[in-house]
């Protein structure tokens, strides 16, 4: 492939129709300036593999918001979404930049993000909500469908769910947040434990008015869900657990001491590979990039005692029975908690039913949200 083609193979990546237009009228005024745009800038500089395709759409957006260059913001904002960048990560951009460029600059790309993503929830990036001793942020979809609350896994945060909150439309109100020590809910790390998040997500309900409410808790949420059923069936319409992690406390104690010992940053190269598919996590798309990154930031304390309160979940379980419809779902592929395990959690729980969910690692909101939103639409029909 000679730099000409090359080019315009890139052009079409990042600018789409509208860097062919502009390489179109370059020719007709000069075939000099067209060949500098197309062989030398994107056959060239923009098709070397020292930097990511998202890398060098974020640098020139910020370079051209930060210059106040509207026309070519515009183009290079949508090409930034179209080589995977995530909004929410333009949104974070211009955050950051307003420390830097100034707030002007950035409401203006702001504005034109705001144009070209449309309906997109806003805040885009969540709220913020008081919970007595720290503020949770949590992303709401509102709408007229009955709640949906959805608690993430460790390490993780409200972003676990997002791809599956943009699917939800109006047959749920999907609402994500960041449990205690996770995210942006910062916290000290000797509160963690269960019966915390527990009394958190009754206050969180509470704050948001709801009375009754589906819930769904994927691993660690799945612990949390079951521990707010046992107190909470009142406020219940239906239980889904995701790929819940069975009783051993000699196994997450061993998990705690080892980011203790050894390090957090040990844990995540491992940790990814038990939480997606091989083909998902090597494509490296936003729903890695946003998990990788919550490890990477995340306390490493508030880690540890993340999973020593997962060890105080005594072993074996009990056996439970609920006035509402009870779903457990393993995920086909899970490494992290296969799908037998699960089955055997869900023959705990009378009148409980097991789902596979078809294809999905242990991340299954991100990986397989349509294959999940699937089994969650089957329990809203009963």
């Amino acid at each position: 492939m000679n730099l000409h083609d090359q080019g315009f193979r890139e052009l079409g990546r990042i600018s789409g129709g509208t860097g062919k237009e502009i390489a179109g009228r370059l020719e007709r005024l000069s075939s000099t300036m067209r060949d500098l745009l197309v062989s030398q800038g994107y056959g060239t500089v923009f098709a070397g593999p020292e930097l990511s395709r998202q890398f060098r759409e974020v640098a020139t957006v910020a370079i051209l918001a930060a210059g106040g260059y509207q026309s070519e913001l515009r183009i290079h904002l949508k090409g930034a979404l179209r080589v995977g960048v995530d909004p929410a990560e333009l949104v974070a951009l211009a955050e950051h930049l307003s420390l830097y460029a100034g707030l002007p600059r950035m409401i203006e790309m702001a504005d034109l993000l705001s144009d070209i993503v449309g309906d997109a929830p806003s805040p885009l990036l969540g709220r913020p909500l008081s919970l007595e001793d720290h503020e949770t942020r949590l992303i709401d979809r509102g709408g007229t469908g009955p709640p949906l609350v959805l608690i993430h896994s460790i390490g993780t945060s409200r972003w676990s769910f997002r791809p599956l909150l943009d699917r939800l439309g109006d047959q749920f109100r999907g609402i994500s947040y960041d449990l205690r020590g996770h995210g942006s809910a910062h916290a000290d790390a000797s509160t963690v434990s269960i019966e915390a998040w527990v009394n958190d997500l009754a206050l969180l309900i509470d704050r948001l008015g709801l009375e009754r409410i589906h819930l769904a808790g994927l691993s660690l949420g799945g612990s949390v869900a079951l521990a707010f059923a046992d107190r909470y069936p009142d406020r219940l319409l239906s239980l889904h657990l995701l790929a819940p992690p069975s009783p051993d406390p000699g196994k997450y104690a061993g998990r705690a001491r080892s980011i203790r010992e050894d390090g957090s940053e040990n844990q995540i190269g491992p940790t990814l590979g038990r939480w997606f598919t091989p083909a998902f996590l090597g494509a490296d798309p936003w729903e890695v990039r946003i998990t990788r990154e919550s490890l990477r930031v995340m306390d490493p304390d508030s880690w540890a005692a993340s999973f020593e309160a997962l060890a105080t979940i005594p072993s074996p379980l009990a056996v439970r029975k609920y006035p509402f419809p009870t779903i457990f779902l393993g995920g086909e592929k899970d490494q992290s908690v296969p799908p037998e395990d699960v089955r055997r959690l869900a023959a705990l729980c009378e009148g409980a039913v097991f789902r596979l969910v078809p294809g999905a690692p242990h991340q299954m909101a991100l990986e397989t949200p349509e294959a999940l939103l699937t089994l969650l639409l089957e329990t809203k029909r009963v």
